[in-house]
């Protein structure tokens, strides 16, 4: 109830969101963000579901509510948010992540594989934004939403990063083609405890999917716990 209560009618930032961007950010910034949804909702509507806006309008309004709490959290951790918000990446992959929930809450949920091939999403971007998601807004998801999405991170983590052409492989070769070993990712015990639930614990925002050196890391961090 209270993700369709999201959407009200109304399209676009909350007061607060706007506040937030126009004081941080280029003037521009809510016209590049609107953009960037325009181009998918017409990606949406004519190659998953046609005829999608209402359930393109309610993710949209998911996504002005997660970037909002994301943002507060950065600020809170970093002081800033500035290397995330316009990154079409980052955007992409929390757009296709509101898209996924509205299509699993209104029980019209197709495979994963879809939405992604439809956005040209890779996977390896994707699942980062799933447990900062799950970690700034456990108040508007249900117990199944939750369930849901961490099975798709595994779904991620365990198959869809492998794949033939998946940057994954690209990451590793720019590692010497060595994959990471457990004990070069994991954390120290006192610095895992001062990060949990820091926006670090899972990839922060800050550390831009497409570009952070730390993203091989991380993910192998979070596959060798998917393994244990």
């Amino acid at each position: 109830q209270k993700l369709k209560a999201l959407y009200n009618g109304k399209r676009g930032p909350t007061e607060s969101l706007k506040e937030i961007l126009l004081v941080s950010c280029p003037e521009t910034i809510l016209d590049s963000l609107r953009d960037r949804l325009d181009k998918m909702e017409e990606i949406f509507c004519s190659k998953m579901i046609p005829n999608g806006h209402d359930r393109f309008q309610y993710a949209e309004a998911l996504y002005y509510r997660l970037l909002e709490s994301i943002i507060k959290s950065e600020m809170k951790t970093h002081g800033r948010f500035d290397l995330f918000i316009d990154d079409d990446v980052f955007n992409q992959a929390l757009i296709v992540l509101c898209l996924e929930i509205v299509l699993f809450a209104f029980s019209l949920h197709k495979e994963l594989t879809a939405l992604l091939d439809c956005f040209k999403l890779e996977p390896f971007h994707f699942y980062k934004l799933i447990e900062v998601a799950i970690r700034n807004n456990k108040d508007y998801f249900t117990n199944d939403i939750i369930k849901h999405l961490k099975a798709i991170e595994e779904q991620c983590l365990d198959s869809l990063t492998w794949t033939t052409g998946s940057v994954l492989w690209d990451k590793i070769k720019e590692h010497r083609g060595k994959l990471p070993t457990n004990q070069e990712v994991d954390l120290p015990q006192s610095q895992a405890s001062s990060q949990n639930g820091s926006s670090q614990n899972g990839g922060s925002p800050s550390s831009q999917p497409s570009q952070s050196p730390k993203s091989l890391r991380l993910f192998f961090r979070k596959y060798y716990q998917l393994a244990h």
